[in-house]
């Protein structure tokens, strides 16, 4: 994925530029394949709607799931990114956790504590863990998931319901 990332956002890109053909180089036949379109870019694609089918984007659970790769680091960072965006109303905001998630379970209260957003701050958290999700999170997405609803067959959503393991 990451190879992805730093391939579209290169130096000297016309993806900044006001003034630039870029939104329409398809369009206008000047490229036979975008270099940003998801078979170009099948890591960045499904990462990117694995986490919004968790937030309960309705655009990402209706992307079509075209992935061919390997699929727990994909979703591992998924899920790392939804927590860490999403917690605020995951679970401090509108969703209620449950007491007994977290009890007894140091490593979940360090998981709930930690706040903002610096990678390396939840990369270290995630390395000192063994890079396993802890309970909390874990009930976290899963209760998330549940709430994925009428999904289409061979979309990320219907993925993210009923084939997701993290």
């Amino acid at each position: 994925m990451a190879d992805e990332i730093l391939r579209i956002t290169r130096a000297g890109q016309e993806t900044g530029n006001p003034y630039s053909y870029f939104p329409y180089q398809s369009d206008l036949g000047l490229v036979r394949r975008s270099p940003y379109s998801s078979n170009a870019n099948p890591y960045l694609f499904t990462w990117i709607h694995i986490i919004g089918s968790i937030l309960g984007h309705k655009r990402s659970q209706n992307a079509r799931f075209i992935f061919d790769g390997r699929l727990a680091d994909v979703g591992l960072n998924a899920v790392l990114v939804a927590w860490v965006y999403g917690y605020g109303y995951m679970g401090r905001g509108g969703e209620a956790e449950d007491e007994e998630d977290r009890a007894g379970h140091d490593e979940d209260e360090l998981w709930v504590k930690t706040q903002g957003r610096d990678p390396k701050t939840w990369y270290s958290l995630l390395k000192k863990a063994g890079f396993k999700l802890p309970r909390v999170v874990l009930k976290t997405i899963a209760r998330r998931r549940e709430r994925i609803m009428d999904v289409r067959d061979d979309t990320v959503g219907e993925y993210v319901k009923n084939r997701f393991i993290c």
